[in-house]
């Protein structure tokens, strides 16, 4: 794997799920300036019943994290600040449907960190982008087209 993309790839943290429905892979891609990390998932709650890929955009100027990116389901956020833990920037998923949430602190303070969640931070990615659908999934422009929104 990329040596600056293990440096900085995110700690997360995930709701407590059955084993049928945990994580499943992490896939990414190297662009000019930003990585796109795409968290699957074989199933995104009751209402839709199909597999989801919710993607993280950590954004990169000389070799470090600036600002991360992500579309807890059909709305595009970013932040460039974050909670970190051993150097490495926190993305929650706090919902049945895996909506991202970038950490700044209100959250692993409270009962989500000692209760409800499952914290994982060794995990590869493994180079490749997720099924077409999940590049725009209904959000108006795609993940890429956001992140180069985002690079200054």
């Amino acid at each position: 794997m990329d040596p600056l993309l293990e440096k900085i790839k995110p700690i997360i943290y995930v709701k407590k799920e059955k084993d049928s429905r945990k994580l499943k892979d992490v896939l990414y891609e190297k662009l000019e300036n930003y990585y796109i990390l795409w968290y699957h998932w074989p199933f995104d709650g009751h209402l839709t019943k199909r597999e989801d890929y919710e993607p993280v955009i950590l954004i990169i100027k000389n070799e470090n994290l600036v600002e991360i990116g992500i579309r807890p389901h059909n709305i595009y956020q970013h932040s460039a600040t974050w909670l970190t833990e051993r150097g490495r920037p926190v993305v929650l998923f706090t919902t049945a449907w895996h909506g991202a949430a970038i950490d700044q602190g209100e959250f692993l303070h409270g009962i989500y960190k000692k209760h409800r969640a499952e914290r994982i931070e060794d995990y590869t990615p493994m180079e490749g982008p997720p099924p077409e659908w999940f590049i725009s999934a209904d959000a108006g422009q795609s993940v890429q087209d956001y992140a180069k929104s985002l690079i200054k």
